[in-house]
C-alpha cells in the first residue's frame, strides 16, 4: 500500500493519513477555479477563487470536445504541487441528477478488476481528456501531485488518480468535495486499495454523495469522508469511519432520495460558494 510523505508547507503539519482542513480549503479555490475553465481569467490567473490562490503558474487549461469535462492544470509554488482541477456541471443541477441515475457499465479490467462497474457517463467524460491531462502533468515542474475537483469534478478526479497512478506517477493528495458514487462495491474495493490519499468532504444534506442510489446497481462511496454539517466551520464535524464508506454518523445518516431537496447545501462547501462561481464565470460575458 502506497505510503506518502508529510506535507510541510502552510504550518498544514498533517501526515499524509490525515485531512487537513487547510488543505482543503486551499484546494476548494482551484476547484472553483475550474469553472471560469476557457475564459481570460483563468489566462491571467484574475478570477475571484484565483486570486485567494495567487501565483499559479504553467497553467494548462482542458475542455472536452463532445463532453462537459474541463480541468485546469498547473504548478502551486507556495504547496511545491502540481494541482490537477476538475470542474463540476454547470448545467442545472435537477436535470443532471436526472441524467446520472442510470446503471453502472464494465470498466477497469484491464487494470486487474473484472468485476468493476462504473457509472458511464463519469468515466467516458474523463476519458475524453485523459491523454491531454497527462501530458500536461508530465509537462510540469517536479513536485507533489494533487487532485481536486466538485462534483462531476470530483468523480472526475477519482479516474484521473486511477491513470496517472497506473502510468507511474506519485500521486500525494486526492480532496474532492460533494463527490457522486462512482461505481460498484467491486470498483470501490478496487479504488480504496490502491492506497492513495483520498479524502471526500461533505456537507450536510448535499444530495450529490448519495447519487446515483445505491438499488440502481450496487453503487458505493469510496474512502474516507470529512463531514461538515456546517459549510463555514473552521473544521470538520466529524472523521468518518476509515474502514466504512457509507458511514452512518456522517452522509450516509440522512436517506438518499430525502436528500433531493437540500441541493443548495451542493453549492457551499468549505467557505467557498460554488454556486456563485457558475455566476461569475459561466455566465460572464468573459467566456470566450
Amino acid at each position: 500500500m502506497v505510503r506518502l510523505a508529510a506535507l510541510t508547507v502552510l504550518a498544514l503539519g498533517a501526515a499524509a493519513d490525515d485531512y487537513s482542513h487547510d488543505l482543503a480549503r486551499r484546494l476548494v479555490q482551484y476547484a472553483g477555479a475550474t469553472y471560469c475553465t476557457g475564459s481570460k481569467s483563468i489566462d491571467d490567473w484574475s478570477c475571484i477563487p484565483c486570486q485567494k490562490v495567487p501565483g499559479f503558474q504553467n497553467i494548462t487549461q482542458i475542455q472536452g470536445h463532445l463532453t462537459d469535462a474541463s480541468a485546469i492544470i498547473g504548478y502551486d509554488p507556495t504547496l511545491g504541487a502540481r494541482i490537477v482541477a476538475f470542474m463540476g456541471t454547470n448545467a442545472n443541477l435537477e436535470t443532471w441528477i436526472d441524467d446520472v441515475l442510470i446503471l453502472p457499465t464494465s470498466c477497469y479490467k484491464d487494470e486487474g478488476c473484472s468485476g468493476c462497474n462504473c457509472h458511464p457517463g463519469f468515466y467516458n467524460t474523463y476519458q475524453s481528456i485523459a491523454t491531454e491531462v497527462l501530458i500536461a502533468v508530465q509537462n510540469l515542474p517536479a513536485g507533489k501531485l494533487i487532485i481536486t475537483g466538485h462534483s462531476l469534478g470530483a468523480a472526475q478526479a477519482m479516474h484521473s488518480a486511477i491513470h496517472l497512478h497506473t502510468h507511474g506517477l506519485a500521486i500525494d493528495h486526492i480532496y474532492t468535495v460533494g463527490q457522486p458514487r462512482a461505481g460498484n462495491d467491486e470498483f470501490a474495493n478496487f479504488y480504496d486499495r490502491l492506497g492513495l490519499d483520498h479524502w471526500r468532504v461533505t456537507h450536510h444534506r448535499d444530495p450529490v454523495p448519495h447519487l446515483p442510489w445505491r438499488g440502481l446497481g450496487n453503487y458505493k462511496q469510496v474512502l474516507r469522508e470529512a463531514y461538515y454539517k456546517d459549510a463555514n466551520a473552521d473544521a470538520p464535524t466529524r472523521i468518518c469511519d476509515p474502514e466504512f464508506a457509507e458511514d452512518p454518523k456522517c452522509a450516509d445518516q440522512f436517506n438518499d432520495e430525502l436528500t433531493l431537496d437540500h441541493i443548495t447545501d451542493h453549492w457551499n462547501y468549505l467557505g467557498f460558494s460554488f454556486g456563485a462561481a457558475v455566476l461569475r464565470c459561466t455566465l460572464a460575458d468573459e467566456v470566450v
